[in-house]
């Protein structure tokens, strides 16, 4: 029989993690309001209070975008097996999938620890430098920043661990690398990318989650634009920098983990060339045939075979060299130029 603080810990446990998230910005904010003892307006909360609760309700939206994550990668292992990409059997895809998770949950340890202890060492620093206006703060205000720290590393460890997930399933290629599990190329798969396409999809995601600091940033980049009164002058280059840097991010998370496969498609495609200019030199052979033949049994077989063997040769030679189709490059791209199009709009205007 369960006793009743079990019972209280099974049913938190049983509430999402974003849920949690939310409570704690609420929290955060009226502990925030409460130190300005101001009306609540645009101008007399501040811009950094805003930042703070947009950072918030960032951080919850990505937190729950990354909450099936390793749900999500299961099922590209389990796709990628059942097309013959991943050539394992039922029990080598349950041990490679248990022996991920496993690493996956260090990795989500570790870097949900780290994220709390660095922004401890930050409040240390700032706290020595501005010693002396801080302690001109009175018990309640004190109390107030306490309790902002306490649920800033929450949710800095949260965020860590999803983070450190993430990292761990970005080095699937480097993993692969280090087996000797085979991993196929199929050209003229319909998927568009020669079979690998869950792959493209599952790190799409990962770099769609990692477009929200872009959004978030390039949106108040442009507010900044538009009222330059909202932040001192030697914030605005850091700001501008930080959107840079999270543009760089996003494309990297999107990218890189795609490289080892990347490489497999191109050595591929450059083995299968010698194959190919065969097989482009026996179509021209047998189109100088079909137009000679007369018979008319002979002529339907051979324009079987010559249209199979132009199907072969254009997969070959079209086949794609990244595991993502035109479809998930197009949205990577419009995702991109619509998440900074608000700062363009601003600085022209501005």
């Amino acid at each position: 029989m369960n006793s009743p603080s079990n019972t209280l810990v099974s049913r938190l446990l049983a509430i999402p993690i974003t849920i949690y998230l939310a409570i704690g910005c609420v929290i955060y904010c009226v502990v925030r309001l409460a130190e300005l003892q101001s009306v609540v307006s645009f101008v007399s909360v501040g811009s950094a209070l805003w930042m703070e609760i947009t950072a918030w309700i960032a951080t919850i939206v990505g937190v729950q975008l990354l909450s099936n994550n390793d749900e999500r990668f299961a099922d590209m292992l389990g796709r990628l097996a059942d097309r013959g990409v991943l050539g394992v059997n039922t029990d080598q895809l349950g041990q490679l999938q248990l022996w991920l998770r496993r690493k996956a949950n260090r990795y989500a340890l570790i870097f949900g620890i780290l994220p709390p202890i660095v922004l401890l060492a930050v409040y240390h620093f700032v706290f020595n430098v501005f010693a002396t206006s801080l302690s001109t703060n009175t018990r309640a205000d004190t109390i107030s920043l306490v309790i902002a720290i306490a649920l800033e590393m929450v949710a800095a460890f949260v965020v860590g661990s999803y983070l450190g997930r993430v990292l761990c399933y970005s080095q699937f290629g480097f993993y692969l690398s280090q087996t000797t599990l085979q991993l196929n190329v199929l050209p003229g798969h319909p998927d568009g990318a020669a079979g690998l396409r869950p792959i493209g999809q599952y790190f799409f995601r990962n770099a769609f989650t990692a477009m929200l600091p872009v959004a978030l940033l390039s949106f108040w980049c442009a507010l900044i634009a538009l009222r330059p009164e909202m932040v001192a002058l030697e914030y605005r280059a850091i700001y501008l920098g930080l959107l840079g840097f999270a543009i760089g991010v996003e494309i990297i998370v999107f990218l890189v983990p795609l490289r080892y496969f990347r490489n497999i498609m191109v050595d591929y495609k450059q083995l299968n060339r010698q194959q190919s200019d065969q097989i482009g030199r026996n179509i021209v052979a047998l189109r100088e045939r079909v137009v000679r033949q007369t018979d008319t049994t002979e002529l339907i077989n051979e324009a079987t075979v010559l249209a199979q063997l132009n199907q072969t040769y254009t997969a070959y030679t079209q086949m794609p060299t990244w595991p993502f189709d035109r479809g998930i490059l197009r949205t990577f791209c419009f995702a991109n130029f619509i998440l900074i199009l608000p700062f363009v709009i601003a600085i022209t205007i501005g």
